[in-house]
């Protein structure tokens, strides 16, 4: 028997590696002893058989020397097990006493397990082998293509194949732009993905030029089928009552034949379906897939408002039990996406509260392992965990981003960059918040602090964060982590990008496989910036308070030539600049921290239609030798999202708004209105007098005049118009 490396090869191998085990197992001598490694290097060979279309050139080799190996020692076990076996038991107790040798029996072991560690690293190697991974995400994208779920793409691989070619064009960036949007919604990252991109463009040609991309179509109806159902469906038809031959015409005309021409070209309502028009040859559309079109209308133009309203529509009929017709089929859309996209929508127009319940809401079942988590839960988690900290509860954001770390370890393995991005912004949290840390202490306590998954048990959960808790000390992340190290906000905080729209038929139509969920984590999401402004307003506001305040306090001097660089100045007391600010922010319900001689603020913006939070300082100061206080407002210091550009539909100039004008506006208004009520204050007065004219004690009915403060007399009392 030849082994080499093709499949079958690997195959043969395969059953002779399954025989070896079952002899093994079933054998009553000492061989048995070797049913463990036997029964691991059988597993192996059947997952690397599972994987060798996805073996790279580069790893033929190396599969070749391990190959080599196990072919000597199960070849070797195979002739001994089936002699062994076929003997009686008594001959096999006779074998035992005289052909058992301890040292050859350590032998067979120590290679059999030399054989199982090296396919076990060869096996690693491959599923962790980012050229491997690349390999199995274009093959499910070959499936799409030849399906026609992908059709928007199919220009896209044309263009970059043309390229190829020598026929360099604009659209080439469009078009591999495109390709890695189809790449990452089976799970490549872009950052592989451009590694990569010769060897992708390589297999696209060589695809394009097997036919493996082309289309398969199902044949549509032939003319007799046509003609069949027409014949069918025409006695349905109510008869137009404007129009009321006699019985002879009416005769005359049911004996004529109908042509197909005039029977595609009428314009008839069906009796039982008033609400449909068939117009000519075109098929009315149902009411799920009108509203699927509006519903992607207001998400491009970024009214998210509106195509949440029209989603929250969508799931009512479908829970009602409409439905669309896809391919002739009698199609629903899922509805847990149609929930989460709901979410989404809640979550981009600032109404957090309820994109949490409605994530809460999407996750599938009571139980948080890797093994009972799809690609549903996992994006519902990390979503409800981003919507958790903008509503200021890191704990629950805790327990989410475990949830989704959890879900992406059993689907993805511990290296994938998708698993690291997850693990990494857990340690931020724990760093900076010290979340992990107090909801394990909470839960080893038998007490849950978090108010989501409220289905699940509370041992359940603790034995989640147990695991992410020992997972971050086996990383030692924490130590890396330190607070004063850590810059406020750095680029590589930001998320990798992902495919930002919907497919317009998972509104009316189920996905094709749930890969493709969308919008599997918000790619506008900056946590790194949420946490550190979170940690600023948590921190500062349990801290004791000094015992002067604010008004009070020395703040830094600016010389008088910078004076202009001021946002606004006065000769007012500082007391009152102080005490105006921080009540006009109050009217206005923005939150507030006081540190040091500089406010702190935290409020909601809307920019380019993405609702966010935003901070930004307010620094006072004073004029040297001048009896006068100012103040300079900074420019956004950290934000929870990065804005698209308006003419940007893919997400791909992403940017932080660091301007603080419309506050600043804000902060104006704010003052013009302290100064015109002090300014109101100082120039009014009232007296009371009595109605008689006479003056009189406020212990009688009285009315009020104005006066000059001047002449107010001590009794007056002063009020604000």
């Amino acid at each position: 028997m030849s082994f080499g490396v093709s499949i079958s090869d690997i195959i043969k191998l395969c059953e002779v590696a399954s025989r070896v085990y079952k002899n093994c197992r079933d054998c009553t001598g000492e061989y048995k002893t070797l049913t463990t490694e036997a029964r691991n290097l059988a597993n192996l060979l059947d997952d690397i058989s599972d994987k060798y279309n996805s073996i790279p050139e580069n790893k033929k080799q190396q599969l070749l020397d391990v190959f080599e190996a196990c072919v000597d020692v199960l070849h070797e076990l195979d002739k001994i097990l089936v002699h062994y076996n076929s003997l009686d038991t008594r001959s096999q107790r006779a074998w035992d006493r005289l052909k058992w040798d301890p040292e050859r029996s350590k032998a067979l072991r120590e290679r059999l397990t030399s054989s199982v560690v090296m396919l076990n690293g060869f096996y690693n190697s491959l599923i962790y082998d980012s050229q491997v991974l690349i390999l199995e995400a274009l093959g499910r994208l070959e499936r799409d293509y030849k399906g026609g779920h992908r059709e928007e793409s199919i220009a896209s691989v044309r263009q970059i194949t043309f390229d190829v070619a020598g026929n360099k064009s604009d659209d080439d960036d469009a078009a591999w732009f495109q390709i890695i949007r189809d790449l990452e919604d089976v799970g490549i990252t872009r950052r592989d993905a451009l590694e990569y991109r010769d060897f992708i463009v390589d297999w696209f040609v060589k695809a394009v030029n097997e036919g493996r991309l082309a289309e398969e179509r199902v044949d549509s109806p032939t003319f007799p089928t046509v003609l069949r159902e027409l014949e069918d469906a025409l006695p349905a038809l109510s008869p137009n009552p404007s129009f009321n031959p006699t019985l002879e015409t009416r005769i005359s005309q049911k004996a004529q034949p109908i042509s197909l021409e005039n029977a595609l070209n009428c314009s008839v309502s069906i009796s039982n379906q008033s609400s449909l028009i068939v117009h000519g040859n075109e098929s009315a559309e149902d009411g799920l897939t009108r509203r699927a079109r509006r519903i992607m209308a207001a998400w491009k133009k970024r009214e998210f408002s509106t195509a949440g309203g029209l989603l929250e529509d969508q799931l009512a009929d479908v829970e009602r039990g409409e439905t669309s017709t896809l391919t002739g089929r009698t199609v629903q859309p899922d509805r847990r996406l149609l929930r989460h996209l709901i979410g989404v929508c809640a979550s981009y127009s600032g109404d957090y509260l309820k994109a949490k319940k409605t994530f809460d809401g999407v996750f599938n079942g009571l139980y948080l392992n890797s093994a009972n988590l799809d690609e549903g839960d996992i994006a519902a988690a990390r979503w409800l965990g981003d919507v958790c900290l903008h509503l200021r509860e890191p704990r629950n954001t805790a327990l989410a981003w475990s949830v989704a770390l959890s879900g992406l370890i059993g689907r993805f393995g511990e290296q994938r960059d998708l698993t690291q991005i997850v693990f990494d912004e857990l340690a931020v949290l724990n760093s900076w918040l010290n979340s992990l840390r107090q909801l394990h202490q909470a839960l080893k306590q038998d007490n849950d602090p978090s108010d989501i998954f409220l289905n699940t048990r509370v041992e359940e959960k603790r034995c989640l964060i147990t695991s992410v808790v020992g997972r971050l000390k086996l990383a030692n992340s924490l130590r890396n982590l330190i607070l004063n190290e850590r810059p406020l906000t750095t680029s590589h905080s930001w998320r990798p990008l992902t495919a930002w729209g919907v497919d317009e038929y998972m509104l009316y139509a189920p996905p094709f496989e749930m890969r493709s969920w969308p919008l599997q984590w918000d790619s506008t999401f900056l946590p790194t910036d949420a946490v550190i402004m979170e940690q600023y307003m948590e921190a500062l506001a349990f801290r004791l308070s000094a015992t002067t305040a604010l008004g009070e306090r020395e703040l830094p001097i600016t010389l008088l030539m910078n004076g202009r660089e001021l946002d606004y100045a006065t000769k007012r007391s500082q007391k009152w600049l102080v005490e105006a600010v921080a009540n006009g922010l109050d009217d206005l319900g923005i939150d507030r921290r006081v540190q040091d001689t500089t406010i702190i603020c935290r409020f909601s913006m809307k920019s380019r239609g993405f609702v966010y939070e935003a901070g930004i300082c307010i620094k006072f100061k004073k004029l040297r030798l001048r009896k006068m206080y100012g103040l300079k407002v900074t420019e956004v210091q950290w934000a929870t999202r990065t804005i698209p550009r308006l003419d940007d539909t893919s997400f791909g100039s992403r940017e932080v708004i660091r301007s603080s004008a419309d506050f600043l506006d804000t902060l104006r208004s704010i003052l013009d209105k302290a100064e015109r009520a002090e300014k109101a204050l100082s120039m009014t007065c009232v007296e009371p007098i009595r109605l008689d004219g006479t003056d009189g004690g406020l212990d009688a009915d009285h009315r009020f005049r104005t006066t000059e403060p001047s002449k107010a007399k001590p009794e007056i009392n002063w009020v604000a118009t």
